[in-house]
């Protein structure tokens, strides 16, 4: 995994990451601060009015909120987000935003029927154990737009949402924020898919917490690439 990381700064955070989880020695994440509000807009994601974004997991609409403080003038904006209090909180808190989709449907790897586990909050997930059957739909066959950046915290469902977005992988190349750390072989599996389709990313791995959780791998296309690579601290 870390070989395929584009800066020094993703690959000590790798390391760190990495110690921390074979170890259990906190003084690995010494490094680390807890920084929700910089979690998926990393200055490695570069932000322009032109912007598709859409929004896997998108909770009660933090993330929403954290893209337009960021790039107030923006083409559109699709968030999906299958728990149904967590739908009602977002409709609420971004009423009135215009050019924006919100859709309460899961993302998969094909439309279908999924067991849904609703009451952990941010942390609700599909699992087989599930009380609630919800819908799911993939990205390639629900929204034909073109699309400029996709994040997603799926609560380690990311595989298969990712499966479900090869087309506009492939064809629309944008800029991705995936979550990594639901699952540790999502460290190398992710990483391996979508350079799988396209070889032309940079990849950079970021951490927002002084725990285990809240690592993303960025993946930005390669002509979008803005930033020298990094030699700073975490």
């Amino acid at each position: 995994m870390l070989r395929r990381l584009n800066d020094l700064k993703s690959r000590q955070t790798g390391e760190s990451i990495m110690r921390f989880r074979t170890t259990g020695d906190y003084r690995q994440m010494s490094g680390f601060s807890v920084r929700f509000d910089d979690q998926y807009f990393d200055p490695v994601v570069v932000l322009s009015p032109s912007e598709v974004f859409v929004d896997c997991g998108g909770f009660d609409g933090d993330t929403v909120l954290a893209f337009l403080s960021r790039q107030p003038n923006y083409c559109h904006i699709y968030m999906f987000e299958p728990s149904t209090d967590n739908f009602e909180k977002a409709s609420r808190r971004l009423l009135g935003i215009p050019n924006l989709s919100l859709i309460s449907l899961a993302v998969s790897d094909r439309p279908g029927t999924l067991s849904f586990d609703p009451g952990a909050g941010s942390a609700s997930k599909v699992t087989s154990e599930g009380s609630l059957a919800i819908k799911a739909v993939s990205l390639d066959e629900y929204i034909a737009a073109r699309l400029t950046y996709i994040k997603m915290d799926l609560e380690g469902w990311e595989t298969k949402a990712l499966a479900g977005t090869k087309r506009h992988i492939i064809n629309d190349h944008p800029k991705l924020a995936i979550s990594v750390y639901h699952d540790a072989s999502d460290f190398w599996k992710i990483p391996e898919f979508v350079l799988g389709l396209r070889e032309d990313y940079d990849v950079y791995l970021r951490h927002y917490s002084e725990g285990w959780s809240e690592t993303v791998m960025y993946f930005i296309p390669r002509d979008q690439r803005s930033l020298p690579l990094s030699t700073d601290s975490r």
